[in-house]
């Protein structure tokens, strides 16, 4: 859960979003403090570009539009359902298990070249991020790529990360 008060280096944490999909598809947006923003087509331009922030000094929020953790229900009646807060079709079907298979590999992708560059601490705990304990930490967020591709990703902005 996000703090409910905005804490001093929320100031230095760039929020990148990926799309994940086929190669041809894929996408990134990055926005920083500063309301720069910069995008790319590859993972490889990602990882040089988070690579560059961590280098620089700057903390980043990176989602990734995809699933990757599958839901562990208390009771059998609750298995193959849609996640709490997403509406229609349950996690499992159609494009969410194809989302699901393409975001592990590029998110695993991403963090190996991480790994290799600027060996970051990385965590999923947004208020570790936010305290300062890491580097980076992995967001997920299905609900981010519409409006990155509406160049409206200033939804996701800083005033998000602080909440």
């Amino acid at each position: 859960m996000w703090p409910a008060r905005r804490l001093a280096n929320v100031t230095n944490i760039n929020v990148i979003a990926v799309d994940v999909g086929s190669l041809l598809n894929i996408g990134w947006w990055r926005d920083s403090p500063s309301q720069e923003s910069t995008s790319g087509r590859d993972l490889d331009s990602l990882v040089d570009a988070v690579s560059a922030d961590l280098l620089g000094g700057s903390s980043v929020a990176l989602g990734f539009e995809a699933p990757l953790f599958v839901p562990v229900p208390s009771t059998h009646a609750e298995l193959n359902r849609q996640r709490l807060g997403e509406k229609g079709r349950p996690w499992c079907a159609g494009a969410g298990t194809g989302a699901l298979a393409l975001g592990i590999q590029q998110s695993a992708y991403v963090f190996s070249a991480l790994a290799e560059r600027v060996r970051p601490r990385v965590t999923f705990d947004p208020v570790a991020l936010l305290n300062g304990e890491v580097d980076a930490v992995m967001v997920i967020s299905t609900s981010v790529i519409p409006h990155m591709k509406a160049g409206k990703m200033k939804l996701l902005g800083y005033s998000d990360v602080a909440r």
